[in-house]
């Protein structure tokens, strides 16, 4: 059988680059609301001549909740359906631009992730097994211990964390069932709306072809 993935997170996000206009939490709220939202608390009253920032959960619709961050000039949008969460950002940022008029400058765009697999296969074995692969390491510690691998972390060759266009897969055994599960997390950034949408709408497969390749049923390009 082909590897069972569960979503347990999933946030898209955009941060901005736009210096003069900071983000309102009242005419974000507002929007929000003529979307359908009901808002979540936490936010400033109004006052004279005052921009209402600040940084948290705003809204939910469903099981989507928004967050943002004005400081950090981001949006966030969370919820466990990848297709509704993703259009449901799109919606928002595309409402901010055309009826708020904030012509955004975006910085970069953000999945965050986080999976259960469920193989059939033991993880600390195929973890153990993977390290066997690994020649000229002594990973004795003393004669009655033996050190294993107990999860891997994949990156966007070349690139560094802070960059707009970064990926990072931390893929482990889940420490409350080590033998039966998998966790796997990531983190995929990148400054094309597009390649984004494309990463997610493929994400599910793309978390099962690597717990395939951890475990050897899937070798080279085939």
């Amino acid at each position: 059988m082909r590897p069972e993935v569960t979503t347990k997170y999933f946030r898209a996000s955009g941060r901005y680059a736009n210096v003069t206009r900071v983000f309102d939490l009242h005419e974000i709220l507002e929007l929000l609301l003529d979307m359908g939202y009901e808002p979540l608390g936490g936010v400033p009253p109004r006052v004279f001549g005052y921009r209402a920032g600040g940084s948290g959960q705003i809204a939910r619709k469903g099981g989507v909740v928004v967050d943002i961050n004005t400081d950090g000039r981001i949006i966030g949008v969370s919820g466990l359906d990848r297709t509704q969460t993703m259009n449901e950002f799109k919606a928002i940022e595309d409402g901010i631009r055309e009826q708020l008029m904030v012509d955004l400058k975006n910085y970069f765009y953000e999945i965050l992730a986080e999976f259960e697999v469920f193989s059939g296969n033991n993880p600390l074995e195929a973890f153990s097994n993977l390290g066997n692969t690994i020649e000229g390491l002594d990973i004795g510690c003393t004669p009655d211990t033996e050190l294993s691998l107990y999860g891997v972390k994949y990156c966007w060759k070349g690139k560094v964390p802070d960059s707009p266009e970064w990926t990072e897969i931390r893929i482990e055994p889940l420490s409350s069932k080590a033998d039966k599960i998998y966790y796997v997390s990531v983190i995929y950034r990148n400054i094309d709306w597009n390649k984004l949408l494309l990463f997610g709408e493929n994400i599910i497969e793309f978390v099962r072809g690597l717990i395939e390749r951890i475990e050897g049923n899937k070798k080279g390009g085939e």
